[in-house]
Formats: structure tokens, sequence, C-alpha cells
């Protein structure tokens, strides 16, 4: 039997979060758009670039608080967050008790905001606790294990409980594991491959640069500058000023694909991985001066 949690306080504190973040960036992009370009113009576009992934985490998030519920049976209780699944027998559950009279010590670790509990804290008296809840602490329900306390808030908390400890009674049917189910993509060994990040972070980092340089130096530039040289040394194209962007934006769809590719390599030849993502900063660095001879 599933059993959910009110969910309309955090669905609005999170969509006023995205619907906050979302109007910040159109006005940041509208105003980028209408004012000449410089290193300011270039700092509020990383603004608005490092804003996409924490709409995504939010996204995220609130699809976690609309698929959070807690399903008990005779053979224990699962809670399901998102693509997490906490599996909890019910040999292990030595009692639910009330959040009331307890309290964190210390801070959450996690996402907390008004309707949405979720990370990990210690509670006095209980230890580490799990939050998979949606009301403040002294409304939530703790199950209590050996070994953790998982805080949750069904909406009716006594007909929850009274449902379980009806199953409790009738001894369960299958021995569960008690264990963490994380999303899959959680799994993935490239969060804890140093060498990746460094490249990938420094190639990423280098076309930053591109696009701060040329926003530094874009007041100062003619109308028109060269584009092209012949063999000779010789100016046999020129155009706008603005066409030196398509330069960094080489730079970085060079990272995008490299990066893509190097992570499909990576599960079968990491070091292949590791010299695409080299040779990712080294066409940054051609690129950084291909744009400096154009500017000269």
């Amino acid at each position: 039997m599933d059993w959910k949690p009110p969910r309309t306080r955090g669905l609005i504190t999170g969509l006023g979060i995205v619907s906050g973040i979302l109007v910040v960036d159109v006005l940041l992009a509208v105003w980028i758009t209408r004012k000449p370009v410089n290193l300011l113009s270039f700092a509020l576009g990383l603004l608005v670039t490092f804003s996409l992934p924490a709409l995504v985490l939010m996204v995220y998030w609130l699809y976690s608080l609309m698929s959070m519920r807690y399903s008990v049976d005779r053979n224990g209780l699962v809670i399901t967050c998102g693509a997490t699944k906490q599996i909890i027998p019910m040999t292990s559950i030595q009692q639910l008790i009330p959040g009331a009279g307890h309290s964190l010590e210390g801070r959450m670790q996690g996402i907390r905001w008004p309707g949405f509990w979720l990370g990990h804290g210690h509670l006095s008296g209980l230890g580490l606790t799990l939050f998979y809840a949606t009301v403040p602490l002294e409304e939530q329900i703790l199950v209590v294990t050996p070994t953790l306390t998982y805080a949750i808030s069904p909406a009716d908390k006594e007909a929850f409980t009274q449902a379980f400890e009806a199953r409790r009674q009738l001894g369960p049917l299958k021995l569960w594991n008690q264990e963490s189910q994380p999303a899959r993509f959680a799994t993935w060994n490239i969060w804890s491959d140093r060498p990746a990040h460094i490249l990938l972070g420094l190639g990423l980092l280098l076309v930053a640069v591109l696009f701060a340089y040329l926003c530094w130096r874009y007041p100062g530039l003619p109308a028109t500058v060269p584009l092209h040289f012949d063999t000779t040394g010789a100016v046999d194209r020129s155009g706008a000023r603005r066409s030196l962007f398509v330069l960094p934006v080489i730079g970085l769809l060079i990272w995008g694909a490299n990066g893509v590719l190097g992570l499909i390599l990576r599960s079968r030849e990491r070091v292949a991985a590791y010299l695409l993502w080299g040779g990712t900063l080294l066409a940054q660095v051609l690129l950084g001066l291909a744009l400096s001879t154009l500017m000269r």
C-alpha cells in the first residue's frame, strides 16, 4: 500500500524558486543583448550559464518531490524519492516514533526548503537520519532501525501507523536486505575520476578565457577586422568584429563534442578518453593564438 506526503507547500516553493531563476535569466539576457560587449556583459552571461545547472537540479528535485511515496507491506517499508529507493525490512524496524521532541544536531546536509526535506543529518538520541519528508521535524514520523533512522511524512500519520502495525503483525513472507538503491546516474564512476574532472574543467576554463579575452578587447576593436591571411601574411578576408566570436564558439563546440565522446569512450578506453580531453586543451590554446593574431 502506498502513502504519499503532502506536497502543495513544497511544490509551490520549488516552482517559485524556478520561476525566480528564469525571470532573472531572461532579464539578464535582455540586458546583455542591448548593451555593448565588454567584460561586464561576459560576467553576466557567465552568471546566466551557471544558473542552467541549478535549473536542471531544481527540476530533478521537484520530480523527486512529486514522486515521493512510502510503500508498506508485511515485508517492510520502501521509500521512493525520484530515482532513489530506501528498502527497510520489517525485521529491522524497531519502532515508529514522532519527530516531536527531537532536534537536529548541527545542520542537515541536502536539500531543504519549506515543504521539502531531502538529505541526512543527526538527530538527538537517534544518530544518523535520512530525511524524506515534506513537513517540519515535529510533524514527521521517525522509522528507527539499529543502524539508521528514516524521517517520513505520510499525509495521514495515524492511518499509516495503523496500517504499518497491522502488516508487522502478519510477519514477513520474504527477508529483505536493508539497503539504499541510488539513482543510476549517481553510481557512474565518472564522479570519482579526478583526472577527468581536471581535464574537462581546464577545457571549460580555457573556453571561458577565450570569451573573456574577446569581450575585454572588443570595445577597442575597429568595426572591421581581419579574418584570414594568405600565405604571404596579407589580409585576404575581413569582416565585422562580431565575427570573431566564431572562434570561442568553435572552442565551446569542441569541448562539448569531445567531452561527450570521451565519456562514451571512457567505459572501454580510459586512456583514449584522457587523450581526447587533452587534445581539447590544445585546441583551445590554438584558438586563443588565432584570436590574438586577428586582434593585433
